[in-house]
Formats: structure tokens, sequence, C-alpha cells
């Protein structure tokens, strides 16, 4: 089972071996978290090296402060990144041992301003609002999901009303032709037996219209759940 961790400079020592983080960073102060002295990172990176499994770790940092945050990963220039203050990024490294956190504005960074998120056997990560999401290849059990969608109405809708996560989707129109899209613009056409296929969706976020007023498309969704 692959291991999630979350690190916060608010000036708590959790016991993880790391020590007390720091509660404010001054301009160009650094915050070192060093990933192979947390113990349970530690057992967790033995465990996929036992296994032969990739050591990839999936990193997100959220800048909550007003001032720019620079990134490296284990000291390297070549795993940096920069983070504007109110913004979160997210990368995916291997064997990584520690992180190191650098204040690169002139501004202070309060407590609790800046929030580091890893995960082991992670395959991808996404740097969207807030915190993003981070798949992890073991988290997928292979679970089956599948709907079918019948429209009533000639204007856009949605294939789910509510989030529904998924990967390796495929969607097969029947009944009639419909067009998809966004929720403000569907210019891609799908005839009666087309398929259409995605790696990674939100299906809430995917919209369908029938493309003659009053032949209701229909929808038939599979995938597998996170």
């Amino acid at each position: 089972m692959s291991t999630i961790k979350t690190y916060i400079n608010d000036g708590v020592d959790k016991g993880d071996g790391l020590g007390v983080s720091p509660t404010t960073m001054a301009a160009g102060a650094s915050w070192d978290i060093a990933l192979e002295e947390d113990k349970t990172l530690r057992k967790e990176f033995r465990r996929l090296e036992t296994e032969g499994k990739p050591s990839l770790v999936g990193i997100q940092i959220k800048n909550a402060s007003s001032t720019p945050l620079r990134i490296k990963v284990d000291g390297s220039s070549l795993a940096e990144i920069y983070i504007a203050k109110k913004q979160s990024e997210a990368l995916i490294v291997e064997n990584v041992q520690y992180i190191q956190v650098c204040n690169c504005g002139a501004g202070t960074v309060a407590a609790s301003e800046v929030i580091v998120t890893v995960t082991t056997g992670a395959s991808r990560v996404s740097g969207a609002a807030g915190l993003g999401d981070i798949f992890v290849t073991e988290d997928f059990g292979g679970k089956v999901f599948s709907v079918q969608v019948t429209t009533t109405v000639d204007t856009a809708f949605a294939a789910m009303a509510t989030e529904k996560k998924l990967r390796d989707v495929v969607i097969v129109c029947s009944g009639y032709a419909c067009t998809v899209g966004s929720a403000t613009v569907q210019l891609l056409p799908l005839a009666v037996g087309d398929t259409l296929g995605f790696s990674w969706i939100n299906l809430s976020t995917l919209y369908f219209k029938n493309k003659t007023v009053a032949e209701d498309t229909i929808l038939t969704i599979v995938g597998v759940e996170q």
C-alpha cells in the first residue's frame, strides 16, 4: 500500500524523525525535509526496493504565502521548480532523499503557509487548484465503473452530475449522433457506433449535446475507478 505524508511549517514535531518544522521562514531561509529520515517513508522505500518496484515519489507544494518559493529535490538545480505566491505545483521524482523549500521572496512566510504532500508509488500528480490530485498506482484496484446516459434535452448535459474521476475510459455513442466537449463548447462529433477514449478524466467536466434537435443520444461509459 502506498504511503501519503503531509508536512506543514507549523513548528510541530510530528515524531517522524525529522524534528520540529520551522514556524516562519524569513527571506532567503530554507526548510529541508529529509524524506529518508522519515521513519514511515524510509520503511516504504525499502519495501519498494525489495519488491523491485520503482521508487517514484509524487510531490505537491501549496504556497499559501505572499512570497514565492523555490523547491529543490536532492539539492539539484536540474530538479528545481519555482512556485509563485498563492500557487501550487506538483512533480514526480525518483529515489528522492530530501526536499528543500526556499523562501526566494522579500517577505516572511508565516506559519502553516507551506504544505508539502508526498506519496510513494506515484504515477501522476496534478498541480491544479488547491493541492490538486495525487494518483497512486497501487491505489487502483481495477474496479470497473459503467453507466449509460440518455439525454432528454437538446442543450449540453454532463456525463455525470457529480465528480467522478476515472482512468482508461471508453465511451460508445448509440441511438443518435452527438457532439462532445466542455460545459461551454461541444465541437467533437460522435456518430452512432463511434467510440471515444480517455486515459484520465473527471466525467463531470465532460459534456454532450444532441447533434440534431429531438434526436436523443445514448452514451455507454466504461472505465476504471481510482
